[in-house]
């Protein structure tokens, strides 16, 4: 079933690295693509010493993305340009930015840079 709902990944295919908004928060990059699906890791932002990586279920419905299972699910919505992925229901404001396919992200200038620096 989740190859199936895989195949409706399409317009959220890519490499997202979330904004941060202070800066104790880490670097955190998620792919997401239909063959590998929904991945997530974190990174400290001055070293890039991984913290986490994560492996997320997923829903694709209408014209949102549930990533996650359980009370940790949260809803995102696509912007109109499909550059920025905006979380719905979570306490803070989240949004994730689509990193440039012809880069690399283990450039850590690079993603630092999109990550941004508060």
């Amino acid at each position: 079933m989740r190859d199936s709902e895989a195949q409706k990944l399409t317009p959220y295919e890519g490499d997202w690295v979330y904004q941060r908004m202070t800066k104790q928060a880490p670097l955190t990059i998620m792919t997401i693509w239909r063959k590998s699906q929904i991945k997530k890791w974190s990174f400290r932002f001055e070293t890039m010493d991984r913290l986490a990586q994560e492996v997320h279920g997923f829903e694709v419905m209408e014209t949102r993305l549930k990533v996650g299972s359980g009370p940790s699910a949260h809803m995102y919505s696509l912007s109109a340009n499909k550059r920025i992925l905006n979380c719905m229901d979570c306490s803070k404001p989240e949004h994730w930015v689509k990193a440039d396919p012809t880069k690399d992200l283990s450039d850590r200038y690079y993603a630092r840079q999109l990550a941004g620096n508060p």
